[in-house]
C-alpha cells in the first residue's frame, strides 16, 4: 500500500510538472510560428528551434506516462530524415571541436517503425557522447538496411573507453 501511494504521488506531481512546462511552450510555440511567417533568412535555423522545443514537449507529456496508462507513439518513419535532422542539430556542436560528422547509408529511404522522439534521443546521446570524447575527427553514423531489420552504427575515433571502466560497465 506504502508503495503504491508513493507512485500514486509521483504520478501526480509528474503531470503537474507537465503541465507547468507545457504553458510556456505553447507561448514560445505560439511566437516561434509568428517569426517564422515573417523571418525568411533563418528558417533553417528557425525550424531547429521548433524541433527542440517540440522535443521538450515531448518529454513534458513523457512526464504524464507516470500518471496514464501507456500510449504507444510508434509510427513509420525514414531513417535517412531522421539521422539528418540530429546531424544538423549536433554539427555546430562538433564543428567547434573540428569534429566532422558523415552519414553513410544504403539507400535514403529506410522507412523503420519506432518512437521517432526516442530513437531521435538515442542517436543524440550517442552522439554527443563521441563529440565529448573527441578532440577533432570524425564521427560516422552508418545505416544498414537488411531484409528484416536496421543496423545503425555510431563509430568516433575517439581514444575509447579504458579497460578498467570497460570492466565495470553492464
Amino acid at each position: 500500500m506504502i508503495r503504491s501511494e508513493k507512485l500514486s504521488i509521483a504520478g501526480e506531481l509528474a503531470a503537474g510538472i507537465a503541465h507547468e512546462i507545457r504553458n510556456p511552450i505553447t507561448a514560445i510555440k505560439g511566437f516561434l510560428k509568428l517569426i517564422e511567417a515573417t523571418e525568411s533568412k533563418n528558417q533553417k535555423s528557425l525550424h531547429i528551434i521548433n524541433e527542440e522545443i517540440e522535443k521538450i514537449a515531448q518529454i513534458s507529456s513523457e512526464f504524464l506516462i507516470l500518471s496514464k496508462p501507456h500510449v504507444d507513439n510508434k509510427k513509420e518513419i525514414n531513417l535517412f530524415h531522421l539521422i539528418e535532422s540530429v546531424q544538423l542539430l549536433l554539427e555546430p556542436q562538433a564543428v567547434k571541436k573540428n569534429i566532422g560528422i558523415q552519414l553513410e547509408y544504403d539507400h535514403s529511404d529506410i522507412l523503420i517503425t519506432c518512437d521517432d522522439m526516442k530513437m531521435k534521443q538515442v542517436l543524440i546521446n550517442l552522439i554527443k557522447n563521441s563529440i565529448e570524447a573527441m578532440e577533432k575527427g570524425f564521427i560516422t553514423v552508418t545505416a544498414r538496411d537488411l531484409i528484416d531489420h536496421v543496423h545503425i552504427y555510431v563509430a568516433d575515433e575517439g581514444p575509447g573507453i579504458p579497460k578498467e571502466i570497460l570492466n565495470t560497465l553492464g
